[in-house]
């Protein structure tokens, strides 16, 4: 089990081992309305992340389709609570994403944290990940 971090205006935060050229751990923020996990694309690159190619055609939360924005996508492993993603296909954000001026590097969507039951008791503020069994 590992606890999960408050943040700003009650978002969760956890530590993402990325792995790279070198491993580097981030400060992670948890996304549950994310379909996928999305990595800075400096980040990416500063990594040597194997490039796939870019998509289209992203949704946002508003319903509003971007059909012609293009996504970097990048491969790449990913170890959260001790559960390592391999071969993730990750959206690279070609824009920082920031939160009360605090820059996010990582945004964990649902394609990992799919792996695990995870509590999050608003009133408390506190939130945990724990690997399914």
């Amino acid at each position: 089990m590992v606890d999960l971090r408050k943040g700003y205006d009650n978002a969760f935060f956890v530590d993402a081992i990325l792995d790279g050229n070198k491993q580097k751990t981030l400060d992670a923020l948890i996304d549950t309305g994310a379909s996928t996990t999305h990595i800075n694309n400096e980040t990416c690159i500063e990594n040597k992340l194997k490039p796939l190619g870019s998509r289209g055609g992203s949704i946002c939360i508003h319903g509003e389709a971007h059909k012609d924005l293009r996504v970097p996508m990048y491969e790449a492993t990913i170890t959260v609570a001790g559960i390592k993603a391999e071969k993730l296909r990750i959206s690279g954000l070609s824009k920082d994403v920031t939160l009360n001026k605090k820059k996010i590097e990582v945004v964990i969507g649902r394609d990992i944290l799919k792996n695990f039951i995870m509590t999050l008791d608003w009133k408390k503020c506190k939130g945990e990940l724990n690997p399914e069994t």
